[in-house]
């Protein structure tokens, strides 16, 4: 699971230093890492960070239709359970193999120079998936 830097391609990054640049809760400023060879700023990639989400929302959801299927009288404390080994799991095992590894960027540089492409990115998209999980709620009937 060691990755190369994509600067140098000399160093390899350990396990402990992938942690670091993994999507963190509440994260304003993207991290970022040295490399002690060619002492450049790395980061992770958006598309990296995506797929981070992706994989957590994807495993949240399809862990809860799992339950409610195979298990549906599980109770709320054994459900919380549940979710936090799965986020677990996902920010110690599945993120650091899915991070890809790029020269750091400030926030600046990574938000979309279109208008329209950051109206869809930021506004249309989260509204999108916001009423698409209320109706995967309803279908399933959650929480009635």
């Amino acid at each position: 699971m060691k990755k190369k830097c994509p600067i140098c391609n000399q160093h390899f990054f350990k396990y402990k230093e992938l942690l670091t640049v993994t999507p963190q809760p509440f994260q304003f400023t993207p991290a970022s890492l040295d490399c002690p060879r060619c002492k450049a700023k790395i980061g992770s990639t958006v598309f990296s960070k995506f797929i981070c989400g992706v994989i957590l929302i994807s495993s949240l959801i399809g862990g809860m239709i799992g339950l409610a299927n195979f298990f549906p009288n599980l109770s709320k404390p054994e459900i919380a359970i549940f979710t936090l080994t799965v986020m677990a799991l996902n920010f110690r095992i599945f993120w650091p193999a899915t991070i890809r590894l790029k020269n750091w960027e400030t926030m600046e540089d990574i938000l979309p120079k279109s208008r329209a492409i950051g109206y869809l990115l930021f506004l249309i998209w989260p509204v999108a998936t916001i009423i698409g999980l209320f109706v995967v709620a309803i279908t399933f009937k959650w929480g009635v």
